[in-house]
């Protein structure tokens, strides 16, 4: 994929590429404990995504996303907040204190369904799942939650409804590594389980 030149008159020919295998492999799999056990192996990146993204039609999914950014209503800037801009150095401060606890605290969670009529696969995460460079609750890293049709009692369209709350979580959800840089050639897979 990155033998490609990019051309700005078709800045989406890189996605023009076979899905992964290991992502088509996630979606083939109808057993629940065989799909528990298979997830553990594969890592994929933020590219590989993006390709199933934008060719899941080619292997039979419909597509769509969802998107949330709840920010803390206690932290929201004041018009007394703003006004300290031009006052004295500790309203300043105070401001700027603020703002950089919004962006630890807030959450941009994001959903992705893929979906025909005979099955679905739900994946989500919010800003802190894919960070690299800092703690993540996973021990593994970075990650995309993900559950499908194979969880009983999970409707699709009760689930999608979630991710308009910004405490949504799936309970039972499995975890998949996740790379936001491209692999590199040569890179094994599957990954050792533990």
């Amino acid at each position: 994929m990155r033998d490609r030149v990019w051309n700005p008159c078709e800045p989406f020919a890189h996605l023009e590429v076979p899905i992964a295998a290991h992502l088509q492999q996630l979606f083939i799999i109808t057993d629940k404990q065989e799909l528990d056990k298979f997830s553990r192996t594969i890592e994929f990146t933020r590219e590989e995504f993006a390709v199933l993204v934008w060719n899941s039609l080619s292997i039979g999914y419909a597509h769509a996303i969802k998107y949330e950014d709840f920010q803390p209503k206690h932290l929201q800037p004041t018009e007394r907040d703003i006004a300290g801009l031009n006052g004295p150095n500790r309203d300043r401060q105070r401001f700027i204190r603020k703002m950089a606890q919004i962006f630890e605290e807030r959450r941009y969670l994001v959903a992705h369904i893929f979906y025909n009529s005979q099955r679905w696969h739900l994946f989500y995460f919010d800003q802190r799942d894919t960070e690299s460079d800092r703690p993540n609750h996973w021990k593994h890293g970075p990650h995309l939650h993900f559950v499908n049709d194979l969880w009983p009692g999970y409707d699709p369209a009760d689930l999608w409804a979630l991710f308009e709350k910004a405490d949504a979580t799936i309970g039972g959800k499995l975890h998949i590594r996740f790379r936001s840089e491209p692999r590199r050639r040569g890179s094994p897979l599957p990954l050792p389980t533990s």
